[in-house]
């Protein structure tokens, strides 16, 4: 036995031998066929790889792995068939690997939960590593029983583990069902309260249908099945982001359509593809056909590679191209639309100027005198509204001299409901005492007997002179000339020849690019050095309002999560605890939004599109904050790690991102069954979660926010005067921070792209749902459910245009992730050949080049650099080349005077400047004087060509309101 055991081993070195003094022998012994893999990342699917070892070296191997048969195999890989693979007696339990198909690993009994803790049982029966069923089971006796329960748990008789502290979440359910129950029931009898204050409720919602978008003609809503995208009705920015809105929509439907049509080649899936790793169905899938299997899986790879490439080539370049449609349908549109902003320059460099002065006639004659032949209707000062106290005061007069023109008009029409005293109970009103839970109406700023909002009473003349002569001037104005082509000819004649104003003061003037309902006049006063600060802490004001909003509100998750996540077995924990921990974040999420929309009105915005810009990409940013923050809990703990593997692990990232398990990029990139895995959890964590329940709850929550709660309490108290109902039952403003909704849910959908998985197709199937459903809720709110209102600036599509390179950036990254995972056989092989010759031409170290190289340690730098690399390309296509091919205009009539505009519109920039129309009667004593424009309230404004105000209007709101129950147009 001794003779024999040296003889062996003594051969092998014998041939050892041979093949050292023969090289050529092992030369032509190497297949002609073979390929060079310097540089590739190691895969083990070595049934398709040749052996690039000489052939006396191979023979030796293989004569030491044929005789060596005692010798142990603990935690050695292999690939075959589970039945056929012999473990020694040290190690006889067969562990499936997960970053491999069909790979197999001899452990002992407690190393089956080392890189995969899904599959912790050590089954004697069938001496597999399984998974173990038994929730919160330290020690298995069955599949589904428990022998022994974890620390924290104690066995029941069913020998399942349960919670000593289970009777806690009784308490929880105990307390919310005292506090929702009160809230519910008073929700459900607002609407059965007594109708006490009908008059009042019927003025309010006149206003409400006033404040909508009417078509002008007829004064009725528009047809919903308008194509928003091609009309304009409420300025640029409206029509490009509906057809925004579109191109993601096609496109999400074509990237489903062709991942569809590719599944239908791939109709039979592996069947290692179909189990989780570690499962009896995966042990027996790999009993037959494995090197079939794998060459299956290998040209989905590659299949699914050159998918990508075209995804990730046509949304480049389309959306790049879709940049420049846009911008040139904006230069198109504004030129073919005449409006307000056509007629004026913005110009400053003026001096400070107090209200003593009449700085408005002063303006007005210097521009006269410099363009005596151009005819200058008016200007505009912009005042310094930077002190609170002064905005709330010019605001309320604005509010006061509007609420005594209505009475006037009430009092012509013999209308009283606007004279009702507040505070009286009418006898039909007197159940309403007996109404239920009233007192919770002090929530929403009623109580009993007093109004919300008491009608202020009147300053004295007086005193109003004397506020508006102690306010100054910024040192800007909008200049009004009284056509198009005269505006123009000023700015041309301005940059050839710049104005200097009493010898001392260089005025510059530029294109205004905004309507006056667009300009935020309180903006004006607030210096660049504050405005820049308040950018700054507004940004740091935003993250921790974030992190602080996380921990109260998002923490109580993630923990309850890694609670449970610590339990074997389980994942997520219960469907109830987990629904109610989760509407925390949308709480959170909606109060995160809330503060962004305080901090950027302020910030000192003065034009309404810049601020809207602000909000939309604070917006994106902190959504996607929240969204990386959650799929990565939902991700880490995919895989049914404990917070005690989860904390082992990242401790040192590098080794667990390069090592064998089961979080690793090598197990995703590699094993099918592990991308299924992960896919599942994806999906099931973007759908419904966040491609479709936050957007058919928004209808729901804003109608009842918005209209029916309002409703029920106007018309069932009667403290609710006329002024505080309009306010209450006023539709909310449209906004265009959907790009940022949308954008999110692009990202994490291209995030499936990693994968080769047959599937693919539903995520995106479920976004284009998605999609469609945003797409028609946004086209009803804002010709149904929004107030009036203009969006006048492209600057919001240019910045999504910006925006949407990050999807794009993100498709880069998969691209490169699917090189390598598909960098078998020869795939894509002379490219890593280049690679590699070029590290080793610049003269770099081995280490570096180890670096440098494509490989499972190196794959995640390669993504992020491809990431940045796709942004810089992005950006700079944006910014050098987009304009170059944008500047398209269309022909237009120029000569449009100012007063046949004006005529029709009833914001001019005069009577949108709050402290304008105060002058204008104070000051100057117009009559009649210039009248605050409010949405709603243009019926309210008289004509006076002296002072540029055209406009009139015959129809009153309960007019309107009988038109608008005729139909629409």
């Amino acid at each position: 036995m001794i003779a024999s055991r040296c003889a062996l081993p003594g051969q092998a070195l014998l041939l050892v031998l041979i093949s050292a003094f023969l090289p050529h022998l092992a030369s032509a012994a190497r297949p002609a066929s073979a390929h060079r893999h310097t540089g590739h990342k190691s895969r083990t699917r070595r049934s398709q790889r040749p052996d690039r070892r000489p052939a006396g070296v191979l023979l030796a191997v293989r004569a030491l792995e044929s005789t060596n048969t005692s010798a142990p195999a603990c935690l050695r890989k292999q690939q075959g068939h589970p039945s056929e693979i012999q473990c020694p007696e040290a190690c006889p339990f067969l562990r499936a690997e997960p970053t491999e198909m069909c790979a197999f690993t001899c452990v002992a009994e407690g190393q089956c939960h080392a890189d995969d803790p899904l599959a912790s049982f050590a089954n004697p029966e069938t001496m597999r590593c399984e998974g173990c069923k038994a929730v919160a089971c330290a020690q298995c006796k069955t599949s589904w029983k428990c022998a022994k329960c974890q620390e924290g748990f104690v066995l029941s008789r069913f020998d399942t583990c349960i919670s000593p502290y289970r009777g806690i979440w009784w308490l929880a359910y105990a307390f919310i069902l005292l506090v929702v129950f009160p809230v519910v029931y008073y929700i459900v009898m607002l609407p059965f309260r007594p109708v006490v204050n009908k008059a009042v409720l019927e003025k309010g919602m006149d206003f409400r249908e006033v404040c909508k978008l009417l078509e002008p003609s007829t004064g009725l809503p528009y047809r919903l099945w308008r194509n928003l995208g091609d009309h304009y009705l409420a300025g640029i920015a409206v029509m490009l982001h509906f057809r925004w809105q579109q191109l993601v929509i096609a496109w999400s439907l074509s990237v489903c359509l062709t991942l569809l049509v590719i599944s239908c080649f791939f109709k039979t899936r592996p069947a290692a593809i179909k189990h989780e790793p570690g499962s009896p169905k995966a042990f027996a899938s790999c009993e037959h056909g494995i090197v079939q299997q794998e060459h299956e899986f290998v040209v989905m790879e590659k299949t699914y590679f050159f998918v990508v490439l075209a995804i990730y080539i046509i949304s480049t370049v389309g959306s790049l191209a879709f940049a420049i449609f846009q911008r040139r349908c904006a230069n198109r549109t504004e030129d073919e639309v005449i409006s307000m902003g056509d007629y004026a320059v913005y110009a400053t460099g003026f001096p400070i100027w107090e209200g003593t002065e009449k700085c408005e006639e002063e303006v007005r004659a210097f521009f006269q005198k410099s363009y005596p032949d151009l005819d200058i209707v008016g200007t505009s000062i912009c005042w310094n509204l930077y002190d609170k106290k002064t905005r709330e005061w010019v605001e309320e007069e604005n509010r006061r001299d509007l609420w005594d023109l209505d009475c006037q008009l009430d009092a012509q029409s013999g209308d009283e409901a606007r004279f009702t005293p507040c505070g009286e109970l009418p006898a039909e009103g007197a159940k309403w005492k007996n109404a239920r839970l009233e007192c919770l109406d002090v929530i929403w700023g009623i109580r009993p007997g007093t109004t919300s909002e008491e009608k202020p009473e009147e300053t004295p003349e007086e005193e109003i002179e004397a506020k508006l002569k102690l306010m100054k001037t910024t040192g800007a104005a909008f200049v009004v000339f009284g056509t198009e082509r005269q505006c123009q000819e000023a700015l041309r004649r301005a940059r050839q020849s710049p104005l200097l104003f009493d010898e001392a003061h260089p005025i510059a003037i530029a294109e205004t690019g905004v309507e006056p309902e667009t300009v935020v006049w309180s903006g004006f006063g607030t210096s660049l050095l504050v405005f820049v600060l308040n950018l700054i802490l507004g940004n740091i004001a935003i993250f921790a309002c974030v992190i602080v909003l996380d921990i109260f509100f998002y923490a109580p998750y993630v923990v309850y999560i890694f609670m449970y996540s610590d339990v074997k077995g389980m994942v997520g924990g219960g469907l109830i605890q987990g629904t109610l921990l989760g509407l925390l974040i949308t709480v959170c999420n909606q109060m995160i939004y809330l503060v962004i929309g305080v901090i950027a009105e302020k910030c000192g915005f003065k034009f309404m599109p810049a601020q809207r810009r602000f909000y939309v990409v604070q917006y994106t940013v902190a959504v996607f904050f929240n969204t990386c923050v959650d799929l990565w809990t939902v991700m880490l703990l995919a895989q049914g790690f404990s917070v005690q593997e989860v904390a082992s692990k990242m401790q040192d990232p590098v080794h667990a991102m390069g090592d064998g398990g089961v979080l690793s990029p090598k197990a995703i990139a590699e094993h099918p069954a592990v991308q299924r895995s992960v896919y599942v959890q994806l999906l099931t964590y973007l759908f419904p979660g966040c491609l479709l329940i936050p957007f058919l709850l928004e209808p729901v929550v804003a109608g009842f926010v918005s209209y029916l709660l309002p409703t029920w309490l106007v018309r069932s108290r009667p403290e609710v005067d006329v002024q505080e109902a309009e306010r209450r039952l006023a539709a909310p403003d449209f906004d265009l921070s959907r790009y940022g909704d949308i954008l999110v849910n692009v990202m994490l959908c291209v995030l499936t792209l990693a994968f080769t998985y047959r599937d693919l197709y539903q995520v995106f199937a479920w976004l284009t749902v998605s999609l469609v459903i945003i797409y028609c809720w946004d086209h009803y709110r804002f010709l149904r459910c929004s107030n009036r209102a203009v969006f006048s600036s492209a600057a919001t599509e240019i910045t999504a245009q910006w925006l949407i390179a990050v999807p794009c950036g993100i498709l880069a990254g998969v691209l490169v992730f699917h090189i390598w995972a598909a960098s078998d056989n020869g795939f894509l092989e002379p490219m890593a050949d280049l690679w590699n010759h070029t590290l080793k031409q610049i003269l770099l170290d081995d280490l570096t080049r180890s670096y440098l190289r494509l490989a499972r340690t190196t794959i995640v730098w390669y993504m992020l650099a491809a990431f940045a690399g796709h942004l810089l390309f992005h950006f700079a296509i944006l910014f050098w080349l987009v304009p170059e091919y944008s500047g398209v205009h269309a022909e237009h009539d120029d000569t449009v005077p100012y007063a046949t505009t004006a005529a029709v519109s009833p914001s001019t920039w005069f009577n949108a400047n709050p402290v304008h129309t105060l002058r204008s009667k104070h000051i100057f004593k117009h009559d009649p004087p210039c009248i605050a424009y409010l949405v709603g309230k243009a019926y309210l404004q008289k004509p006076n060509p002296q002072i540029g105000q055209h406009y009139e209007c015959l129809t009153t709101p309960k007019m309107l309101r009988a038109n608008t129950s005729g139909g629409s147009v």
